[in-house]
């Protein structure tokens, strides 16, 4: 089972990201946060100094979030660590992760995101990712993350190793609420059913104002919070 990489830099973690981590612990990984400030995950994560990676004199933030700064900086860690990359709003859902060497899926048709990303650190993809993904203050927001990385494996014709968007965002970032919307679990968890992973879209909770320490009853949210709490 493949060591697990997140980052987390700016404001405190929040339920939200620990709930990330605790679901991959509940489902047995080794579960990596590399931080540059104090942080408090839950007992179990292994933190690590992010700064190793990318030095924090190099941190950029734009259009109000460190989104393009995360993914320079997992396209630096991947190039040297061998480790699977998830996003810190990231739920697992299953144990069984045996996909190989190339780990990504589909957002949505065309669009390949890299929420979830591995792949080997000496390959041609790690460098070419390092290489193109250059930061511009006009980038739109995903220019750095799914676009570019759509991009390159197009350009490397390794697109057809994208898993379908079934396996990690069977919930697309437009119906992100039903995950907080009360009377919505039950087709929620049917819409997840067999699926690796989801994501909890963090940057449209903090763009919609929704609950991010505290989630409602009888949602999908409290659902897995009582289930990777146990």
């Amino acid at each position: 089972m493949p060591e697990v990489s997140m980052m987390w830099v700016g404001n405190p973690l929040t339920q939200v990201q620990r709930l990330s981590m605790r679901s991959f612990l509940h489902h047995g990984f080794d579960v990596v946060l590399y931080a540059y400030d104090e942080l408090d995950p839950p007992d179990g994560v292994i933190v690590r100094d992010a700064n190793t990676i990318v030095t924090d004199a190099d941190i950029f933030e734009s259009h109000q979030t460190f989104a393009a700064f995360a993914d320079l900086f997992r396209y630096r860690l991947l190039q040297t660590t061998d480790t699977l990359w998830v996003d810190a709003d990231t739920l697992c859902l299953r144990s069984d992760w045996d996909f190989g060497d190339y780990i990504f899926g589909l957002q949505e048709a065309g669009k390949v995101n890299n929420a979830v990303l591995a792949y080997p650190s000496k390959s041609l993809l790690a460098h070419t990712l390092v290489k193109r993904a250059k930061y511009h203050a006009s980038n739109v927001f995903d220019a750095l993350g799914p676009i570019l990385l759509t991009e390159v494996l197009d350009d490397l014709e390794m697109t057809h190793l994208a898993k379908p968007t079934q396996t990690f965002s069977p919930i697309p970032w437009q119906d992100f609420s039903l995950m907080w919307q009360e009377g919505a679990k039950d087709g929620v968890l049917a819409t997840v059913e067999g699926s690796h992973a989801v994501s909890l879209w963090n940057y449209q909770l903090g763009h919609h104002k929704f609950p991010r320490n505290d989630f409602p009853p009888n949602t999908a949210m409290s659902y897995w919070e009582a289930k990777f709490t146990e």
